[in-house]
């Protein structure tokens, strides 16, 4: 089971669309990199993966939890969670 699972993910900003279709699985203990320039999605994708954005259309689960349809307490909890993993990830990335 992936640790963070995103099917048909679709969300766009205006008439702009940033993602059309999306499927992604991260595993625990393998890593994945999310390139780009800049504009390309990577923060949004990550706004999205935290239940700061709410797609259009699809679903993000991190550890088999819906995001989009968590409680606020079950949210917070996975935040706390997702904070620690991608803050250590960012900080490895960024030294690069």
């Amino acid at each position: 089971m992936p640790l963070i699972e995103i099917r048909d993910l679709h969300f766009s900003r205006g008439e702009r669309a940033i993602f059309r279709g999306i499927d992604l699985d991260i595993y625990r203990g393998k890593v994945r990199a999310i390139m780009g320039p800049s504009g390309t999605g990577k923060t949004t994708l990550l706004r999205l993966i935290s239940g700061q954005l709410v797609p259009d259309q699809g679903t993000i689960k991190v550890d088999g939890h819906d995001v989009h349809k968590t409680t606020h307490a079950q949210l917070y909890e996975l935040r706390k969670r997702m904070g620690r993993f991608f803050l250590v990830k960012l900080k490895v990335i960024e030294g690069c």
